[in-house]
Parts: C-alpha cells; structure tokens; sequence
C-alpha cells in the first residue's frame, strides 16, 4: 500500500522490538520487591524509594506507549524516553546489588 502524501510514517519494526526488549525487565518486578526491603542507600529515604519502585510498572507502560505513539514525528523524544527507561534499570539494579 503506497503512502500518501502528508501520512505519518510508520514506526519500523526494529523500534517495536526495542519497546518490546525494554519492557521485558518489568517481569523481574516481583524481585525488586523483595529486595527492596533488605536493601538501602545511605542519605536516601527507604520510602520513598518504594514508592517510586511501586509505580515502576505504571511509568514503563506509559513511556513505551508514548514511545510507539511519537516515533514517527519526535524520534529524538523518543529515544530519550527510552534513555531515561534504562537508566530507571540501572538505578534499581544498582540498589539490589
């Protein structure tokens, strides 16, 4: 099917397998909720660190949805949504160890 002009592009399928790839380390949540509770950061309020691991789900849902939807107009916009959806991984991979 052609595309016509003035269609949005379409976001390439490497795109969605990278969505898909970055999302997956949400089925280690379960983990990271049990470790939080034995683990701690100095000069950083155990709390409130589980809340914002509480709403992990929530905002990696939310980034790859907003991800896949603004690819074919702001694809820089979106690779910083996914920079900051790794260094979220980092950090509570960080915390763990």
């Amino acid at each position: 099917m052609k595309r016509k002009e003035g269609d949005i592009a379409s976001v390439p399928v490497w795109f969605v397998v990278l969505l898909v790839a970055m999302a997956l380390p949400l089925l280690f949540y379960p983990h990271l909720l049990a470790g939080i509770g034995t683990n701690s950061i100095e000069g950083v309020d155990n709390d409130m660190f589980r809340q914002l691991i509480y709403i992990m789900p929530v905002y990696v849902v939310v980034s790859q949805c907003m991800s896949y939807k603004m690819y074919p107009q702001w694809p820089a916009l979106a690779w910083v949504l996914q920079f900051l959806l790794f260094a979220m991984y980092a950090v509570c991979a960080w915390v763990l160890v």
